[in-house]
């Protein structure tokens, strides 16, 4: 007996949708669309982040949105069109009305790395939802003025956006940019040379919390709970004290086991997943010395 094929799965056919949708629609790559949705939101991350903090303000062409304005976009993109798609998926087919993207973007001045972060916020509330729903809510109807499209449509028309805009950042801003200078985000440590280190002079009896003024706090994240990404601004130490997670620096993930550490530089954004079915107990030294 064939399996049938999840909403989700279902990549829109060529003349599928409104008619002004559908060549956001023709670059959707093929897969879960739940996931690549996430995976695209660590794309863009990936990408911008190194120039968050020096070119958050600068555009390839005089009148065109800034880097920060062109995520900004993306994620105020996001948050519109899950308003149509959850309204569709709870039987609100009525007109909703169109939004003006440049009035949107004219508003404020935002950073960079603050609407990276929300962009990836946003990403995963989106999924949850799209996670959530019912099989029969993804072929409901919504429509915006003239438009009429599924709950389906709409999923996949959020990363079809984000493959134009990316398509566009590679073209037209990544090119007039200078490379950002390498940063050493990101320093692992498996057990044996963790031992090492926690056993540098001054740094005895830290697990303890005695380790004078340095922040020592203990973090216990039970099976299926996660941290999300967020910056903080210092150098930091994480060791698994028992368990098994994945700590994404810069939306690179690593899989950490027991006794293994990893030794953070400030301002990275960091965040944590517990993997298998153990509770992950971490350790972590803020303002960790330099050396």
């Amino acid at each position: 007996m064939t399996t049938p094929i999840h909403p989700a799965c279902m990549p829109p056919l060529p003349d599928e949708g409104p008619a002004s949708w559908r060549g956001y629609l023709a670059l959707c790559p093929s897969g879960d669309v739940r996931e690549l949705l996430l995976h695209q939101a660590d794309t863009w991350r990936e990408l911008l982040a190194p120039f968050a903090g020096t070119r958050d303000h600068w555009s390839y062409a005089p009148g065109k949105w800034s880097l920060a304005r062109l995520v900004g976009h993306m994620a105020d993109g996001d948050l519109v069109l899950l308003e149509r798609l959850l309204r569709a998926a709870r039987g609100d087919s009525g007109p909703q009305p169109a939004y003006d993207e440049d009035a949107f973007a004219a508003q404020w001045e935002p950073g960079l790395e603050a609407e990276l972060r929300r962009l990836h916020a946003q990403r995963a509330l989106v999924v949850d939802v799209l996670r959530r729903l019912p099989e029969e809510a993804w072929s409901r109807p919504g429509q915006v003025e003239d438009r009429v499209y599924s709950v389906r449509q709409v999923a996949w028309m959020m990363l079809g956006h984000g493959e134009h805009h990316l398509r566009v950042a590679r073209e037209r801003y990544l090119p007039g940019l200078d490379p950002p200078a390498p940063r050493a985000m990101l320093r692992l440590l498996p057990a044996a040379a963790a031992e090492s280190v926690l056993t540098e002079e001054g740094i005895q009896g830290w697990r303890l919390g005695l380790d004078g003024p340095r922040r020592i706090v203990r973090v216990v994240l039970q099976p299926g709970a996660s941290l999300p990404p967020h910056p903080v601004p210092d150098r930091a130490l994480f060791w698994v004290a028992s368990g098994e997670g994945e700590l994404e620096v810069e939306g690179q993930r690593h899989l950490l086991r027991t006794g293994d550490a990893a030794l953070v530089e400030g301002t990275a954004s960091r965040a944590w997943r517990v993997v298998g079915d153990r509770p992950l107990d971490l350790r972590v030294v803020r303002d960790w010395p330099r050396g």
